[in-house]
């Protein structure tokens, strides 16, 4: 009777134990890692700590705190996946990544998550770009669409046309109301290359074809739009920096600079002919191979950087 006993209460406590091990296998939250900019990682704390409150038990979100720079950040990811020991279950990415990371095999389709329907609520341009082969491997988290600030202090109502825009920037200039009329990103740099399709699509061009893969840059839509932008520096409806525009750094022998830019300005036109030009023994590259701008330009005494200024658009 004792043992009987005493093997009823055995089963009883291993039937307890094992439902309590079940039940906290069921409480345990699947863990998903995210690794992202430490900018988008401090602006998504709150967003984080809802959703695990939301899905408490479930899952529960955690972000990694990378670098500032996107180009760091790929650095990061690429060599943490090639080590095959990657700390991270999701990362936030460029558009321009997607690619190569799913061509590599890195990348687990989203396609079971979302249905067609799910990219008609995103606007035009965030539908771009997250897929590949046929599979979706990308969903946006935040999409970048171009906006006019206009001063309300300066004007009733913002200008609805290039000209109008050039017009009143002008005269607001002239009347020294203000220093600057439209402060754009004019720099050579991705900046730039977005604030001129914004402004290509606004004269009614586009850079590409994409039903036959050809470049549109030689249109007249094109030209207009370039020139257009040419025009609020010239006219001084736009600011202009003091500082270099452009610095080269060259590794090799030291050379005469004049002769360097007389050597290369017929190729690269003098508004894109460097005004500085620094030699260092060697190129700083990061992980992955590529040539660190930020480091090497460090090295040669060189800050790459962008200046603010205040305008009345």
């Amino acid at each position: 009777m004792n043992m009987r006993r005493w093997l009823a209460g055995g089963a009883l406590a291993l039937v307890m134990a094992l439902g309590a091990l079940v039940g906290s296998a069921a409480l345990r939250a699947e863990e998903v890692s995210i690794l992202m900019p430490s900018s988008f990682t401090d602006a998504s704390a709150d967003l984080v700590k809802a959703f695990n409150r939301e899905h408490r038990g479930r899952i529960h979100l955690k972000l990694i705190r990378g670098p500032l720079n996107t180009e760091s950040i790929s650095d990061l990811a690429i060599s943490s996946l090639l080590l095959g020991d990657a700390p991270f279950d999701a990362l936030l990415m460029d558009v321009t990544w997607l690619p190569k990371y799913a061509a590599a095999g890195r990348l687990e389709p989203l396609d079971p998550w979302f249905d067609p329907g799910d990219q008609e609520q995103l606007v035009q341009g965030a539908r771009l770009g997250n897929d590949y082969d046929g599979h979706l491997y990308r969903w946006p988290l935040v999409a970048d669409v171009g906006l006019l600030y206009w001063r309300t202090d300066l004007m009733d109502q913002p200008p609805t046309t290039p000209d109008a825009l050039v017009d009143i920037a002008g005269q607001l200039v002239q009347s020294q109301a203000v220093a600057n009329g439209f402060v754009w990103q004019g720099r050579q740099y991705e900046g730039l290359s977005c604030d001129f399709l914004e402004v290509l699509q606004g004269f009614g061009g586009d850079w590409m074809d994409t039903t036959n893969n050809t470049m549109e840059l030689d249109t007249p839509a094109a030209t207009a739009a370039a020139a257009w932008l040419n025009d609020l520096i010239r006219k001084g409806v736009s600011p202009t920096t003091d500082e270099p525009r452009i610095a080269m750094v060259y590794v090799g022998d030291p050379v005469d600079h004049e002769e360097l830019r007389a050597w290369i300005s017929p190729t690269l036109g003098a508004i894109a002919c460097p005004t500085v030009l620094r030699r260092v023994e060697t190129l700083t590259r990061t992980l992955t191979g590529k040539v660190d701008r930020h480091a090497t330009a460090a090295s040669a005494g060189l800050r790459i950087g962008t200046s603010r200024k205040e305008g009345a658009a």
